[in-house]
């Protein structure tokens, strides 16, 4: 069996990658590195795959190197400088469908891999080359996981909190840059909550905010019931939503899938969403907003995308 290195960090990939990883345990010896206090690192214990503490990729020597991109951080950098100074296939996998080329800093590995066609796509049109369509394992193991759930739906409202000023201000030093921040987000959105025609609203918190944030909010709108969530499982969150917004997470995409009606809301000029959802369900402002005109994506192309984790290997050896 060949020996594959698994470099990761930021939790989008490490998602993506450890999922190829859980569901083809028995097909290679893996090798995962990441940081101990990662995102990456979370997930990896979740599924109690262990992690390299102690080992170097020369005390190794895989056959290949598989890693995860980030514009923001640059742990997989050397090893992959290391990987093609000995002569290692590296394969690169993609996420969240914007930057792609900013991920790599003109060091391109020698394969890129892609879930699903806005990726490939994306990858295209910002000119990158080796692109591999792989099977999304990660969605569907989070569908399949959605099968076995007996969870009943509530006439909820779930919003899906992110640190746009945050962001914002590490970016682009400024944290009104995109003309909103997560705290004038939520507002304009529980101004115009009977809009939504639910009844209560829940909060899931990114996991770089805390509750304190909107609790002051919800100060002022005594009316609406709320719930914040910090600890339950994205899964079952989803599913006893009925309406599900966000800005711009992978979670908009699940939900979707899910068969929710999901919504990236963005208010902004210069801002854009670049999710794999109906074009309709994407939004800039909450004026003539009517529940009944957004759709309901299909999980179906899901399983036709890409080739499984076996003809990958061939295709790499």
């Amino acid at each position: 069996m060949k020996k594959i290195a698994i470099v990761i960090h930021d939790a989008g990939a490490s998602q993506i990658i450890l999922s190829i990883v859980k569901a083809n345990l028995e097909k290679a010896y893996w090798y995962i590195f990441t940081p101990l206090n990662s995102p990456a690192a979370k997930i990896a214990i979740k599924n109690s795959l262990p992690i390299q503490t102690s080992s170097s990729l020369k005390d190794i020597s895989p056959n290949l190197l598989f890693f995860g991109t980030s514009w923001q951080n640059s742990f997989h950098t050397e090893f992959v400088d290391y990987a093609k100074e000995n002569s290692i296939t590296t394969v690169a996998f993609l996420d969240n469908w914007e930057d792609y080329r900013k991920r790599f800093d003109n060091i391109f590995p020698n394969f890129i891999c892609v879930s699903d066609e806005l990726a490939y796509q994306t990858a295209v049109d910002e000119g990158l080359k080796k692109l591999i369509k792989i099977k999304d394992y990660a969605t569907m193991q989070f569908l399949n996981s959605a099968k076995k759930k007996s969870i009943k739906g509530k006439n909820s409202l779930l919003i899906l909190s992110e640190p746009t000023a945050k962001v914002a201000k590490n970016s682009f030093l400024d944290a009104n840059y995109w003309g909103f921040t997560e705290r004038s987000w939520i507002k304009d959105i529980l101004n115009n909550f009977k809009l939504f025609r639910c009844s209560s609203v829940t909060i899931r918190l990114h996991p770089s905010d805390t509750p304190k944030t909107y609790e002051n909010i919800l100060k002022d709108y005594k009316e609406i019931p709320y719930n914040i969530e910090q600890k339950s499982e994205l899964i079952d969150d989803l599913l006893s939503s009925k309406v599900v917004i966000g800005i711009n997470t992978v979670a908009l995409y699940y939900a979707s899938l899910l068969n929710k009606v999901a919504i990236s809301y963005i208010p902004s000029k210069i801002r854009k969403s670049n999710l794999p959802i109906a074009k309709t369900n994407q939004i800039e402002s909450l004026l003539d907003f009517d529940i009944s005109n957004f759709k309901r994506n299909d999980s179906s192309q899901i399983e036709n995308f890409g080739i499984d984790f076996e003809t990958l290997m061939q295709r790499l050896t």
